[in-house]
This record gives structure tokens, C-alpha cells and sequence, in this order.
């Protein structure tokens, strides 16, 4: 019995949620570096997620569950320096997708376009507000 409750006082907790998820990350991304013959130099303690993504910050990131999309990834910010602590970032899923299917060109182009029709539109739209009331509307 004393050898029981000796091991029982030095067994360490189970790890939490927030620290299985990172060693989730950690995991997945071991995995493709693997996969693609690149080194690995990170361990699971250099994975540190947020509760929201860095770079789409709308999204809350699940630890566990939840939408596929907010689940977190490892990334690299520069894929030819490799998988260091200072070259990776956790994001969510969907930030890791869209940096995946797009070049960062074409992402800050998309933006710029889509914000300079937004802006036009709304323009237009604060004319048509702002018409005096005995103006024809030119419908």
C-alpha cells in the first residue's frame, strides 16, 4: 500500500487541454516536416497557442472540437529557414489554408481590390443619403 500512494503523490497530472492541443500542433507539423525531408528543430514546449489568431483575429481558436477552421496549425513564416522556434507561428486553420492556396501577393491584392470596391460602393451609397430631398433621384 505505501508504494501505492508513494507512486500516486509522483505521478504527474494529466496534461491539460491547452497543453494536449499544442502537443497536437506540434505533432501534425513534426508529421509533414517528416514527410518532406526538412529538419525539425522545434519541440512541443515552443508551441504556445493563442486564443485568437495572429492573423485573422476574428477567430477564436479551439483547443478541441469546434469548427475545423479555428483549429489551430503550425506554420512557417519563411519555409526556407525551416522548422525553428523563431520561424513559426500558430494560426488557425483557415489562416494556414489561405496562406497555402495563395501567395501573399495575391492575398494583399485581393484586399486591396475588394476594399476599394467596398469603398466606392459606399461612397455612392453616402450620395445617395446625403441628396437633398427636392433633388430627382435620376430613377
Amino acid at each position: 500500500m505505501g508504494a501505492l500512494l508513494t507512486m500516486m503523490l509522483h505521478t504527474p497530472p494529466p496534461p491539460s487541454k491547452h497543453e494536449q492541443a499544442a502537443k497536437e500542433v506540434y505533432l501534425l507539423a513534426k508529421k509533414v516536416a517528416y514527410k518532406h525531408n526538412h529538419p525539425f528543430l522545434i519541440t512541443h514546449k515552443n508551441v504556445v497557442i493563442p486564443s485568437r489568431c495572429p492573423l485573422l483575429p476574428t477567430i477564436r481558436l479551439t483547443r478541441a472540437g469546434g469548427r475545423v477552421s479555428n483549429r489551430p496549425r503550425l506554420i512557417l513564416l519563411m519555409p526556407e529557414l525551416g522548422w525553428t522556434p523563431s520561424n513559426v507561428l500558430v494560426v488557425s486553420e483557415r489562416a494556414a489554408k489561405i496562406l497555402r492556396l495563395f501567395s501573399l501577393k495575391e492575398v494583399a491584392t485581393v484586399a486591396k481590390q475588394f476594399q476599394t470596391r467596398v469603398d466606392k460602393q459606399l461612397r455612392k451609397h453616402e450620395q445617395r443619403i446625403m441628396r437633398p430631398l427636392d433633388e430627382p433621384s435620376g430613377h
